[in-house]
């Protein structure tokens, strides 16, 4: 058991690594990194700029995977680099480990891994968004799979036919199953479906939200 645990960690960080460092660079592009500590920021700019936001904006060419190791995206920051201008910059940390033998000990019990973010709210660029309602157990679910990954899945049996693509301003919310309740993994990423599991908000709450200087604040409250 403790064998089969390690070889399977093993091939979820290669696999994790691989998938971040194998994309080409487009001709007439340039692939940027700069290293932030715990984190590294990675853009990709005209190669008639490259040469500005090495000089004065501290950047290198390359890649977070390669360079340092960074391959798990954790989101994007908006940066202004001199005589480049402002650009969003895509955010990478190392993979983290204790959550990968948290998932992989998860998957060898034979129970959806637990994450402790949402997954889904969004759809990045080339995905879509797929819901499953199942009233019978009072929940909903959403995923984000680009038309490969989902034919991978349901292929392979882990993606099963409940998932319904959403129209856009469609998902569980709409469909009556408001309250967030957790982000589970089944299978290994990245040949492993992540959802967010969403279910019916509780009478008597309410949640109220603020936006303000580019940040939303959320909170939900009893109402008597």
């Amino acid at each position: 058991m403790v064998a089969a645990w390690v070889a399977a960690l093993s091939c979820q960080l290669a696999a994790v690594s691989a998938s971040s460092s194998s994309g080409e660079v487009p001709s007439g592009k340039a692939l940027l990194y700069k290293d932030f500590g715990t984190e590294c920021g990675q853009v990709l700019l005209d190669a008639g700029l490259a040469d500005w936001a090495v000089n004065l904006g501290g950047l290198k060419d390359g890649s977070c995977a390669a360079a340092m190791g960074f391959s798990e995206e954790t989101g994007s920051q908006e940066v202004d680099l001199p005589m480049v201008g402002k650009l969003r910059m895509a955010l990478f940390r190392k993979p983290n480990v204790l959550d990968l033998a948290m998932t992989v000990g998860s998957q060898l019990q034979g129970q959806p891994a637990s994450q402790s973010h949402a997954c889904c709210h969004a759809c990045k660029h080339g995905e879509r968004k797929y819901y499953s309602v199942e009233k019978s157990r009072g929940q909903c679910r959403e995923v984000c799979l680009s038309s490969a990954k989902k034919m991978l899945l349901s292929f392979s049996g882990i993606l099963d036919g409940s998932f319904q693509p959403a129209q856009p301003g469609q998902g569980c919310a709409q469909m009556g199953f408001e309250a967030y309740n957790a982000t589970l993994t089944k299978g290994l990423e990245p040949a492993g479906l992540t959802w967010d599991l969403y279910r019916p908000r509780p009478l008597g709450e309410q949640t109220l939200h603020k936006v303000s200087a580019g940040l939303c604040g959320q909170v939900t409250l009893a109402v008597s």
